[in-house]
């Protein structure tokens, strides 16, 4: 076997780990999602149910659109990682990035929900509400405050390392493509 041939192997040994690391990042980002916007949904459930009031029902709307956007793409992130013998030149890696670009646009909108929530949480403290419910609301406005700090944090980390794993593989393609010629 001539070094080239090794080479060209080596690579792609390496393409299959990156690959495999960024199908892990992308299911951690997915379960995280929908951690974050189950607790979101349960409570707007609870607010609305304590405070008597249909304030909430946007909030759950939206809520569930969402979680259901997240179990498609759940399912796709499954498929991706079903896949066996995936080479830089097939269209997995037009599908990774296509993820990739899905998640992005999902954690933005649940970031909006968050906000969305939030809002609506501080407008209620605008009503006449009993001690017990205003006590009520300022709790969960903290766990509210939470998510938003646990998902700034998650999105940095998860941002980082998928920029580093789609820049292996942009270099990868680049030096396989390099020594197939």
């Amino acid at each position: 076997m001539n070094d080239n041939t090794k080479n060209i192997q080596g690579q792609e040994e390496q393409t299959k780990e990156v690959i495999n690391e960024i199908k892990e990042e992308y299911v951690k980002t997915a379960d995280f999602l929908e951690n974050n916007t189950n607790e979101q949904f349960k409570i707007a459930g609870e607010l609305k149910e304590e405070l008597k009031n249909n304030d909430f029902d946007a909030n759950i709307e939206e809520l569930k659109a969402l979680k259901e956007e997240i179990t498609g793409l759940k399912a796709e992130i499954k498929r991706l990682n079903e896949m066996e013998n995936i080479s830089l030149s097939s269209l997995v890696i037009k599908d990774i990035k296509a993820v990739g670009n899905s998640l992005i646009n999902l954690q933005e909108k649940v970031i909006g929900s968050i906000k969305h929530l939030y809002d609506n949480m501080k407008h209620q403290l605008s009503y006449n509400l009993t001690k017990a419910q205003e006590k009520l609301v300022k709790v969960k406005i903290g766990v509210v405050k939470g998510l938003v700090n646990s998902m700034q944090s998650f999105i940095k980390d998860q941002q980082k390392k998928l920029d580093s794993c789609l820049e292996k593989l942009d270099n990868l393609s680049k030096e396989i493509q390099k020594d197939e010629e």
